[in-house]
């Protein structure tokens, strides 16, 4: 089963016998699942279960749902904004999808590429990973913490977490019925809640999601955002990227409008598409890959052949993909849209509370 035909069925949108049945062995694994997360937070609620504090202040970025909410790209503004505020960040992950546990994911590289002097620890024990940080960069003076808000064994100053707008709730099913990683009401844990993406959705949608949001997490802060494309980054002869600046109106150029094939291997491969068409691009065809996708040159040459065959004459697909494709060899030119948060809400009131965790005075 493809990672297209899992959301088909999930979603609802299959409605054929076979999906229904499916649907219905989903929700019985769920059962399981769903009880043992409310057991292990209820243990942590309960202070049975320890949490560890590290030396400095964690600001964690998560999300309630599989998949991509706009977690990296949150990252890098947090890291940015850290750095133009004098402040020495360092980031803490999973590392989930890396093809070697001494390598870094696909995030990791992406990452790098725009904050090359920011170190970046990957393991599965992350306190364990950022004592050893901190051991190797006692310089740095705050951690952000991606992909954190079910990583309960780690202190954290301020819970961030972000909510799409295109996809909110995950079907308000627990995976892997739906693509909730744990209840609603979770959202009670969260200062801030952002929705990521809420230029992509009507007015009224929006509204209705804020008030949902609000029946969760009431005492939360609340923001919102949009992903703007703020470049195209392509891949260049021996593996190097150019960058070509976009303008303030985020128009990409017309030959990127037609005969373009979109292809990602991400969360939320719907949110990308209908950012790409929201810029104005009218893809002759997609292709979508499970998150993390460990692509190989035969994957891109059938990608290729399948583009091609459909009359695009290039490719287009996110910085996530496109670190782990400059080494492959491409039949037509591929390029990654470059994203960057954009906030439209409550921007100064995030920053304000960052700013006291940053100096060392979270009492807000």
């Amino acid at each position: 089963m493809t990672a297209e035909d899992f959301r088909a069925i999930v979603s609802g949108q299959r409605r054929t016998p076979g999906a229904l049945v499916a649907r219905t062995l989903l929700r019985a694994v769920s059962l399981p699942y769903g009880a043992a997360v409310c057991a292990r937070n209820f243990l942590y609620d309960r202070h049975v279960l320890p949490c560890h504090r590290l030396a400095r202040a964690v600001i964690s970025v998560g999300n309630l749902t599989l998949g991509g909410t706009g977690k990296s790209p949150m990252i890098a503004y947090l890291t940015d904004g850290l750095l133009r505020r004098g402040r020495r960040a360092a980031i803490l992950s999973r590392g989930y999808g890396a093809q070697r546990p001494d390598q870094g994911n696909d995030e990791a590289a992406e990452l790098r590429e725009r904050f090359p002097a920011v170190p970046h620890y990957q393991a599965i024990d992350r306190v364990e990973a950022g004592r050893r940080l901190l051991e190797e960069h006692p310089e740095t003076e705050i951690l952000l913490l991606d992909d954190g808000f079910q990583y309960r064994r780690l202190e954290r100053a301020v819970d961030l977490v972000l909510v799409d707008a295109t996809e909110p709730f995950g079907g308000e099913a627990i995976f892997p019925r739906g693509f909730l990683r744990e209840r609603l009401s979770s959202l009670g844990r969260a200062d801030v809640v952002i929705l990521t993406r809420a230029d992509l959705v009507l007015p009224e949608e929006l509204e209705f999601l804020r008030r949902k949001i609000r029946q969760y997490a009431s005492g939360a802060l609340l923001c919102e955002t949009a992903h703007t494309p703020v470049a195209l980054v392509e891949i260049a002869p021996g593996g190097r990227f150019t960058r070509r600046g976009l303008d303030e109106s985020a128009s990409v150029p017309d030959w990127y409008r037609r005969g373009c094939f979109l292809f990602c291997g991400i969360g939320n491969p719907a949110g990308f598409s209908l950012g790409a068409r929201q810029l104005g691009i009218e893809p002759v065809g997609t292709q979508f890959f499970p998150d993390h996708f460990p692509y190989t040159q035969e994957n891109i040459d059938r990608l290729a052949e399948k583009a091609a065959a459909a009359g695009a004459r290039r490719l287009l697909t996110t910085m996530k993909d496109l670190v782990k494709l400059r080494r492959l060899c491409f039949p037509l030119p591929c390029a990654a849209l470059e994203i960057s948060i954009h906030f439209r809400r409550g921007e100064r009131e995030l920053w304000e509370r960052l700013s006291l965790i940053a100096s060392g005075n979270p009492s807000n």
